[in-house]
């Protein structure tokens, strides 16, 4: 057991993981291969890794030594069976978050596609990592197929890194607890402006400098 936390839970609808044209794996199995060899470097080779999709997500899985990765996209529908148990588990994380600080964090959602909060106020306020790319030219959201090229690096890697390190963090917060450490969190909280689409980038490495030293980067 590491921290607690035993294993990392990605669910997914069964459309996500459909095969891509010219590849014979999905993206969510990409996206978990990718996903493990980046924990393995950074010494998580005991945090085991599983996938599932909603179709076949027991209740019984969401217990309180995982952290669950969910992916979204259009494909992800309030009614289903699937996401009704985890909607159920994050309100109760949530409603637990004053008593366990920062346990809502063992939540995070994966964002395949562009995807609309709206039905799935429960989601809104969970850490979420944009994986998709936005079309130079038409300005509208494009999903990514192709996972290595200058593109995927500043959109797909770069998100990808993120969440790692996001994981890694929430793993080392729960240690420091484990060893009855405490951290002032308003002390390391820094508000950082949004901007335009011209600045996205140079925002995101400047959020990513300032969470490699440990600060709190809202909003989220």
């Amino acid at each position: 057991m590491m921290n607690g936390i035993e294993k990392i839970l990605i669910v997914h609808s069964e459309e996500d993981d459909l095969a891509i044209q010219g590849d014979d794996k999905g993206w969510v199995t990409n996206f978990y291969k990718f996903l493990s060899s980046l924990l393995q470097h950074m010494n998580y080779r005991d945090l085991l890794l599983e996938s599932c999709s909603l179709g076949h997500l027991k209740k019984s899985e969401l217990k309180k030594n995982i952290i669950l990765v969910l992916v979204v996209s259009p494909s992800l529908k309030v009614e289903n069976k699937g996401y009704q148990i985890i909607s159920s588990w994050v309100k109760q994380i949530i409603s637990s978050q004053k008593e366990y600080q920062g346990e809502q964090e063992r939540c995070l959602v994966v964002q395949k596609t562009v995807f609309n909060f709206q039905n799935f106020p429960e989601l809104m306020n969970l850490n979420n990592y944009q994986l998709y790319e936005i079309d130079n030219v038409t300005g509208m959201p494009r999903e990514i197929n192709r996972f290595f090229g200058t593109q995927a690096e500043k959109n797909y890697w770069m998100k990808l890194i993120d969440l790692s390190f996001d994981i890694s963090r929430y793993l080392s917060l729960k240690s420091k607890k484990n060893d009855g450490k405490t951290i002032n969190k308003r002390e390391k909280t820094v508000y950082l402006a949004e901007v335009g689409k011209d600045l996205i980038i140079q925002r995101d490495m400047m959020r990513r400098e300032l969470r490699s030293h440990g600060f709190e980067v809202l909003p989220k």
